[in-house]
Protein backbone atom coordinates (compact mmCIF):
# COMPACT_ATOMS: atom_id res chain seq x y z
CA UNK A 1 0.00 0.00 0.00
CA UNK A 2 1.31 3.41 -0.91
CA UNK A 3 0.06 6.84 0.05
CA UNK A 4 -0.99 9.22 -2.68
CA UNK A 5 -0.26 12.27 -0.52
CA UNK A 6 2.48 13.17 1.89
CA UNK A 7 1.67 15.27 4.93
CA UNK A 8 4.30 17.27 6.76
CA UNK A 9 2.68 18.51 9.99
CA UNK A 10 4.31 21.29 11.94
CA UNK A 11 5.85 20.26 15.27
CA UNK A 12 3.16 20.06 17.92
CA UNK A 13 0.30 19.75 15.44
CA UNK A 14 0.67 16.04 14.69
CA UNK A 15 -1.80 15.02 17.42
CA UNK A 16 -4.46 17.37 16.06
CA UNK A 17 -3.88 15.99 12.57
CA UNK A 18 -4.14 12.39 13.81
CA UNK A 19 -7.37 13.15 15.70
CA UNK A 20 -8.85 14.81 12.59
CA UNK A 21 -7.92 11.78 10.50
CA UNK A 22 -9.51 9.43 13.05
CA UNK A 23 -12.68 11.55 13.17
CA UNK A 24 -12.93 11.43 9.36
CA UNK A 25 -12.38 7.67 9.23
CA UNK A 26 -15.07 7.09 11.87
CA UNK A 27 -17.65 9.57 10.50
CA UNK A 28 -17.22 8.30 6.91
CA UNK A 29 -17.20 4.67 8.12
CA UNK A 30 -13.98 4.11 6.15
CA UNK A 31 -13.10 1.00 8.11
CA UNK A 32 -13.86 -2.71 7.99
CA UNK A 33 -16.15 -3.33 10.99
CA UNK A 34 -15.89 -7.13 10.79
CA UNK A 35 -12.08 -6.95 10.76
CA UNK A 36 -12.05 -4.62 13.77
CA UNK A 37 -14.42 -6.88 15.71
CA UNK A 38 -12.32 -9.95 14.97
CA UNK A 39 -8.74 -8.67 15.01
CA UNK A 40 -8.67 -5.96 17.68
CA UNK A 41 -9.52 -5.43 21.31
CA UNK A 42 -12.07 -2.69 20.54
CA UNK A 43 -15.10 -4.89 21.35
CA UNK A 44 -13.72 -5.79 24.80
CA UNK A 45 -15.81 -4.49 27.70
CA UNK A 46 -14.19 -1.89 29.96
CA UNK A 47 -15.05 -1.43 33.63
CA UNK A 48 -16.18 2.09 34.57
CA UNK A 49 -14.63 2.00 38.03
CA UNK A 50 -11.01 1.29 37.03
CA UNK A 51 -11.09 1.68 33.20
CA UNK A 52 -9.57 -1.79 32.73
CA UNK A 53 -10.86 -4.61 30.57
CA UNK A 54 -13.49 -6.81 32.18
CA UNK A 55 -11.73 -10.02 33.20
CA UNK A 56 -13.06 -13.37 34.30
CA UNK A 57 -11.81 -12.64 37.82
CA UNK A 58 -14.08 -9.55 37.91
CA UNK A 59 -17.28 -11.52 37.35
CA UNK A 60 -19.52 -12.17 40.38
CA UNK A 61 -19.85 -15.85 39.43
CA UNK A 62 -16.07 -16.30 38.97
CA UNK A 63 -14.74 -19.58 40.30
CA UNK A 64 -11.56 -20.06 42.32
CA UNK A 65 -9.67 -21.01 39.14
CA UNK A 66 -10.82 -17.91 37.19
CA UNK A 67 -8.15 -16.45 34.93
CA UNK A 68 -6.99 -12.84 34.89
CA UNK A 69 -6.18 -13.04 31.16
CA UNK A 70 -9.69 -13.99 30.01
CA UNK A 71 -11.55 -10.99 28.56
CA UNK A 72 -15.18 -10.51 27.54
CA UNK A 73 -17.35 -8.70 25.00
CA UNK A 74 -21.11 -8.32 24.55
CA UNK A 75 -22.41 -10.72 21.88
CA UNK A 76 -25.11 -8.67 20.14
CA UNK A 77 -26.51 -11.64 18.21
CA UNK A 78 -27.10 -13.75 21.32
CA UNK A 79 -27.56 -10.81 23.72
CA UNK A 80 -25.11 -12.19 26.27
CA UNK A 81 -21.68 -11.78 27.80
CA UNK A 82 -19.16 -13.88 25.85
CA UNK A 83 -15.51 -14.79 26.35
CA UNK A 84 -13.31 -13.27 23.67
CA UNK A 85 -11.73 -15.95 21.46
CA UNK A 86 -8.03 -16.47 22.04
CA UNK A 87 -8.02 -15.11 25.59
CA UNK A 88 -7.35 -17.19 28.66
CA UNK A 89 -4.55 -19.21 27.12
CA UNK A 90 -0.85 -18.42 27.16
CA UNK A 91 0.60 -17.23 23.84
CA UNK A 92 2.28 -19.89 21.75
CA UNK A 93 5.62 -18.94 20.15
CA UNK A 94 5.90 -19.42 16.39
CA UNK A 95 7.50 -22.68 15.20
CA UNK A 96 11.27 -22.57 15.50
CA UNK A 97 11.29 -19.95 18.26
CA UNK A 98 12.29 -20.82 21.79
CA UNK A 99 10.03 -19.86 24.64
CA UNK A 100 12.06 -18.20 27.41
Amino acid sequence: MHASKWLNPKPGSDIALAMAMIETIISDKSYDEDYIREQSDLPFLVRKDNLKYLRETDLPQASADAKDNRFYFWDEKNDQLTEAPGTGTPPVPPPGHLHT
